[in-house]
This record gives structure tokens, C-alpha cells and sequence, in this order.
């Protein structure tokens, strides 16, 4: 274009100026823009910098004024709008720096302000009055611009300090959240420990012979403190539920074990108050799936204590089977005959700590977490849940969800899912127990849970005096707490798998973690780094002796199983 209007000499020229200008102002930049410089720029190379800016616009923007008096009217009106649009990349894109935006500004305001008060002052075309126009309207885009770049800057800062409140935020956020579940894990150990004692030593006395008011007093005492043990498993959960942190497996297990783990939990609380109870399984269920079967049991236990709960005639039923038309979703109804709910009432069974209504907690208890909890975990498989209930007539909970078919040989043709509270082959013979263990109250529940069944315990209080035991004598198996003072029992397994690496033992001794830590998380860890097993507190001697059992038969049949009775 300038070519055309100036030739190709000038236009030739002032294409060299715009290169050698920008070769100049990417080298005064390149100081700036090196990632390991943290050093702040000297007083030259501000300057230089500076200077660039002003070169690099001033040369630029000599285009428009060499096309304003060489090219007539159309010259004229095209300097204008290309000046106008040069200001405005300016104000838009260099204004983080104030003495860089007014270098790099000043020679464009320079031309736009300059070509038309140069025609007013000589009366060169368009002549006095069209200067004099051009220049008002110049000034007046200036005072828009201007305007508007103070309007953006002031955006621009209420957006920068909104976005660093948010992150201020999100880290504080974070932070509680980190703090929750410290706390949550702190205080389900802290729990767990003296529940251990209070739960262990009632099992320990049932043993023993009673009089019918001391055994009514020892179930109240069990019950309370499997009701407590109940509140801080759903505390737990719903705090995960709630920071989108519940952990959903996929896995191969059969229908068949989830019916019958169902039917044992529940059918005797059943029997006690006189109700039916079935569990009917009208799918093919030896088929494996994939899905999460501790979660699924986890969910029907949840909806059959309810239907028990609010049951007083009649019975509960369960049933389990293929969603029409889609044979990878299954469909698992949990119907009873209990006192039922309006509209209104179901409406908000979901919604976390919220029962039907005041008087249903003060006469059936309960903290009004478990539906929430059920509901959080149906949605974290993907599946979907729906009550039908009136009052008087009962209530039918509909859980579907997706549990496609895994290939038949996914598990073993004689073997379970992964189902570890089911009780192990009784060990044949009398066991020689090392028990790690720091606290006096747990040493005497492991003491009178494993006596009766005949095996003989030894303890050490810390890691430093398992360590020492294992050296100097030999033992079936290791009973092993974690949270031990000196020396904890992470370490303390790992030196004695090195000393038996070290004295070339045959065949390492197998430790079951008995600890308090009962997350899922930390008990996926404590098994990969290498316990044969873990018991959870509180401890009761069927999940004790379950577990021992199955970790000694796995060890007698020289193989590692991961599985644990948590």
C-alpha cells in the first residue's frame, strides 16, 4: 500500500526500519524474558528498554503518517483509524507497567494528535476546519480511551484480588479439609483403642458363668458400645461421602455371597423380634460381577438395620435381581411391614443427619446418617435409589446399579468373593503367639480372646522388644499393633523380615497388624508393604481367630494372601 502511494523506495526503507527496530527490541527484552533470571533489572537496562519501546512505535506508526500526506483523503481517514487501533493494542496489552505502557503509548499519541494540528496550524489539507475537527474528535477517542483504560485497570484489580481471595480460600479449604480427616482418623484410633478394652473384656466375660442379670448387663454393655462403633463407621464415611473422597473398588464377586453375607448378618436380630426375614437372589448369582461388594453389602446392611428397625409385625425381605432389558444392572429391593412414611417424609430421608421426624429419633434412635450414607454410595457406583412407602404400609427401598459380568474365570471355581469376616478353617493346633503391643488394657483382651482357643501368648510392650523376641526365640506368628511408642509397627515388621532375610530363615513368620488405624486407605497400605493380615479395633475373637486361622493356612501352603479381616 505504501508502495503504491510513496514507491517502492520509501516503502522499501521503512519496511527495513520496521525490522531492524524489532531485531532491536527483542534484544533489549531478552534480559526479561530468560526463565532462570530472578536478579531486578538495572538502571541500562531499563533505559534500553524503555528507549526500545519508544523506536519500535515510533517507526511503526510512521506508516500511517507518511500514507496521511502522500495518499490524499483516503491516506488521511486510513492514518486515523490505523492510529486509533494502535493505541488501543497498547492500552489493552501493555499497560502492566506503567513507564513501559507510557514509552511504548506516546509516540502513537504523538501522530494522532500531531497530523491534525499540523493541517489546523498551516492550513494544509483538509484544511483548518477539518483539522480542527479530526483534532476534537482525536482528543475526545484520547478521553474515552483513557477512560476506559482506567476502568479496565481498576477491573483488572478487583479480579486479581478476587482470584487471589478465591485461592486464599481454596488453600484454607483444603487445609480444613486436611485437618478433618486428620482429626477424623485421630479420633476414630483414639476411640477405637479404649472401645477395644470395653468391647474385648465384655466378649471375654460372656464367657464365663453368669447370673441372668450380670449376662443382661454385659449385652447392654455390648450393644451400647457396637452402637457406638456403628456412629463413628458412619461418621467416617459420610465425611468422605461428603469430600467426594469415597473409594469405590471394582472386582469380581458373586451375588450369591452378598445374599447369604446379608442373611447372616441380620437373620437372628430378626428372629429375635419375631420377624421373617428372606433374602431371595432371582438372578443367576454364581455369575461373578464387577463391583464393589463390600460397599454393596455395606448398603443392604444399611437398608435391612432400618427395615428391622422400624419393623415391629411382619417381617423384612430382600431381594435381588436383573434390571428389565439390561442384564449388566442389577436391581436389589429391601421391602419390609414396617410404620411406613408420607410423601413429606420421604422427601428428606436422604438429606444427611435427618430422620422422618423428631419422635421416630427419640423412640428408634440412630443419628440419620445411614440413608445418607446409602444414597452417597449408590451415586458413587453410578446407580440410582427410590423409596415407595405410605404410612402404615411399610416401605420398599429400589437400589439399581451397574454390575457388569466379569469373565467366568475371574474367580476360582471352589473359591468367594472377597468376603474376609467369613470364618477361616479352625487352626488344628495350640499356636505360639508374639503379641507387640503397647497398652496394658489391649494386652489383656488379646490375652483372654486367644487363651481359650489354646494358643500361648508372649508380649512385648514396644517395636525395640518384638524385634529382640523374634531374634532369640521362635514363634508361629506375630500379633503386631502399629501406633507403639519408639519404635511403631511398620518399622518393627520391617526389621524382622531383614533379620530373617539376614539369618536365612526358611520361611518368614507371619504378622497380622492389630490396629486401631481402621480407614480403608491406611489398612490397603499396612497390607502392600507387607502383613499377611489386619484386625481392626475393636477386636472381637471370631474376627481374631478368623484371621489367624486363614493367615496360618495360607503360610502352611507356602503362599501370601493380601486379603484382611478388617
Amino acid at each position: 500500500m505504501l508502495s503504491l502511494a510513496a514507491g517502492v523506495v520509501l516503502a522499501g526503507a521503512w519496511f527495513s526500519c520496521i525490522v531492524l527496530s524489532q531485531l532491536l527490541d527483542s534484544r533489549a527484552w531478552a534480559a526479561f524474558r530468560r526463565p532462570e533470571r530472578t536478579a531486578p533489572p538495572t538502571r541500562l537496562e531499563l533505559f534500553l528498554l524503555y528507549a526500545s519501546c519508544v523506536q519500535a512505535t515510533l517507526i511503526y506508526s510512521l506508516f500511517p503518517a507518511l500514507m496521511w500526506f502522500l495518499w490524499g483523503e483516503a491516506g488521511k481517514l486510513f492514518a486515523i483509524i490505523w492510529l486509533s487501533g494502535a493505541l488501543l493494542h497498547v492500552a489493552m496489552h501493555m499497560h502492566h507497567e506503567p513507564r513501559v505502557f507510557f514509552a511504548a503509548i506516546a509516540p502513537h499519541t504523538a501522530y494522532f494528535l500531531g497530523l491534525p494540528l499540523h493541517a489546523l496550524i498551516v492550513d494544509a489539507p483538509p484544511g483548518r476546519v477539518g483539522g480542527a475537527v479530526v483534532l476534537m474528535a482525536a482528543a475526545l477517542y484520547l478521553a474515552h480511551l483513557f477512560t476506559a483504560f482506567r476502568q479496565y485497570g481498576e477491573s483488572s484489580r478487583q479480579m486479581l484480588a478476587a482470584q487471589e481471595n478465591a485461592r486464599e480460600k481454596q488453600i484454607a479449604a483444603e487445609e480444613a479439609s486436611r485437618a478433618k480427616s486428620t482429626f477424623l482418623a485421630t479420633m476414630s484410633h483414639e476411640i477405637r483403642t479404649p472401645m477395644n478394652g470395653v468391647l474385648g473384656m465384655a466378649e471375654a466375660l460372656e464367657a464365663t458363668e453368669l447370673t441372668s442379670g450380670q449376662a443382661e448387663k454385659l449385652r447392654i454393655i455390648r450393644e451400647s458400645g457396637d452402637l457406638l462403633l456403628t456412629i463413628l463407621n458412619d461418621i467416617l464415611d459420610f465425611s468422605k461421602i461428603e469430600a467426594n473422597k469415597i473409594e469405590i473398588e471394582t472386582a469380581p464377586f458373586r451375588l450369591t455371597d452378598v445374599a447369604r453375607k446379608v442373611e447372616n448378618l441380620h437373620s437372628l436380630k430378626a428372629r429375635e423380634k419375631g420377624l421373617d426375614f428372606s433374602v431371595i437372589c432371582e438372578i443367576d448369582g454364581e455369575t461373578p460381577r464387577l463391583g464393589d461388594q463390600h460397599r454393596i453389602v455395606q448398603i443392604l446392611h444399611n437398608l435391612v438395620v432400618n427395615a428391622i428397625k422400624f419393623t415391629q409385625i411382619g417381617g423384612v425381605a430382600v431381594r435381588i435381581a436383573a434390571a428389565p432389558g439390561t442384564p449388566d444392572r442389577c436391581v436389589i429391593e429391601v421391602a419390609d411391614s414396617g410404620i411406613g412414611m408420607t410423601p413429606e417424609q420421604a422427601a428428606r430421608i436422604f438429606e444427611p443427619f435427618s430422620q422422618a421426624d423428631t419422635a421416630t429419633s427419640r423412640q428408634f434412635g440412630g443419628t440419620g446418617l445411614g440413608l445418607s450414607i446409602v444414597n452417597g454410595l449408590v451415586r458413587s457406583m453410578g446407580g440410582t435409589i427410590s423409596v415407595e412407602t405410605a404410612p402404615g404400609a411399610g416401605s420398599t427401598f429400589i437400589v439399581e446399579l451397574p454390575l457388569p459380568r466379569a469373565p467366568a474365570d475371574a474367580l476360582p471355581e471352589n473359591g468367594r468373593s472377597n468376603d474376609y469376616s467369613d470364618a477361616a478353617a479352625p487352626c488344628e493346633r495350640s499356636l505360639r503367639i508374639l503379641a507387640a503391643e503397647d497398652n496394658a488394657v489391649n494386652r489383656a483382651v488379646l490375652q483372654a480372646l486367644l487363651a481359650p482357643a489354646g494358643h500361648r501368648i508372649e508380649f512385648a510392650t514396644d517395636g525395640f522388644e518384638a524385634i529382640e523376641a523374634i531374634r532369640g526365640e521362635s514363634f508361629d506368628l506375630v500379633l503386631m499393633d502399629i501406633s507403639m511408642p519408639g519404635m511403631d509397627g511398620e518399622e518393627a515388621m520391617r526389621r524382622i523380615r531383614e533379620a530373617e532375610t539376614e539369618r536365612g530363615a526358611a520361611r518368614p513368620t507371619p504378622i497380622i497388624a492389630v490396629s486401631a488405624h481402621a480407614m480403608r486407605q491406611q489398612i490397603e497400605h499396612y497390607r502392600t508393604i507387607g502383613f499377611d493380615g489386619y484386625v481392626t479395633k475393636p477386636v472381637t475373637s471370631d474376627r481374631l481367630l478368623s484371621e489367624i486361622n486363614r493367615v496360618i493356612s495360607v503360610h502352611a501352603g507356602g503362599r501370601r494372601d493380601s486379603s484382611a479381616a478388617a
